[in-house]
């Protein structure tokens, strides 16, 4: 057997792996997604998208560490939406885009919205968690014909004042390769899910096992996180957020689309003082804030969560 051939042997059982630890998940969640792929030609970039339920179409953009299962105990909430659950370039089994050619949120704008015509889409609601509320605005911004309404699941670097955490410079570092092999592991991988503020809900079960089994192969088994370092490292400058993912007070005021922030109290990413200043600029933002929920505030309150985002989507 050639060197190539046993090279993508290994792959595809990595692949494999992941597959069979999401499906785990999803089991879990008592839900059962559709599969499919979307070739888009400019970016160049192959994406994948899992469906949930039917109804209105409402786009789902996960933040770091993330991919469509993370959604899995929000999804249980709602009712009457087409979930569409975007694993966004480099992530899960998307392709990846070269950064040094691509802007990152205005490039990842673009190839969602030629995905949405190859989904036959002309308008969409879109759900983003951490940086994935930032691109939701991206694509607002450069098509707002395409978007109605935006929810923000727990802040991102949305503008240049938002802290970088140490921890996103290191993994943009050369040492990131050792941040990134250490999360391959269940006790550092727990540890990290209860440093965004989910502490309570690991002890209490309400982020399972099998939860913490799939973020683990999503890191071991797929090049997410590899991805995901040369992605910071193009929107992260030595003095702060590049222009490519913050944006200033004009680009902000310019997004006239409804958009509501869900912040979880414990998020220890920024100060929610921070939130609520970015929120006032936009010139339909409101925000609340979800006491007991971390980072990600639907794996600690998804009913709370869902019931707000029923809300504010039909409204």
């Amino acid at each position: 057997m050639s060197t190539t051939a046993i090279s993508g042997t290994r792959a595809d059982a990595r692949i494999d792996r992941y597959r069979a630890a999401e499906r785990t998940l999803w089991d879990h969640y008592e839900l059962m997604p559709t599969e499919r792929f979307v070739d888009v030609a400019s970016p160049a970039v192959r994406l994948r998208v899992n469906e949930v339920g039917t109804g209105e179409p409402v786009l789902f953009i996960h933040g770091m560490l993330g991919t469509g299962p993370y959604w899995g105990p929000l999804l249980r909430q709602l009712r009457g939406f087409r979930c569409l659950l975007l694993d966004r370039p480099g992530y899960g089994l998307s392709s990846p885009l070269d950064w040094s050619t691509h802007h990152f949120g205005p490039s990842i704008a673009d190839a969602i919205e030629r995905a949405l015509d190859d989904l036959e889409i002309e308008r969409v609601d879109v759900v983003g968690g951490s940086i994935g509320g930032v691109l939701a605005l991206h694509l607002a911004r450069r098509h707002p014909e395409r978007v109605g309404r935006i929810v923000m699941l727990g802040g991102g670097p949305l503008v240049r004042d938002f802290p970088v955490p140490g921890v996103f410079r290191l993994m943009a570092s050369r040492l990131g390769v050792i941040v990134e092999r250490l999360g391959r592991r269940e006790r550092v991988m727990r540890q990290i899910i209860a440093g965004s503020g989910h502490a309570a809900s690991l002890a209490d079960g309400r982020i399972s096992s099998a939860f913490v089994d799939w973020r683990v192969a999503l890191q071991r088994d797929t090049a997410s996180m590899r991805n995901e370092r040369a992605g910071l490292h193009a929107i992260i400058g030595r003095d702060g957020w590049r222009s490519t993912i913050a944006m200033d007070d004009a680009a902000l005021a310019a997004i006239d689309h409804p958009t509501l922030l869900l912040q979880g109290a414990d998020d220890p990413t920024a100060p929610i003082e921070l939130w609520r200043r970015v929120m006032a600029t936009l010139p339909h933002g409101e925000m609340q804030v979800v006491d007991g929920a971390g980072h990600q505030p639907w794996l600690d309150e998804p009913a709370r969560i869902g019931d707000e985002l029923t809300r504010f989507l039909r409204r």
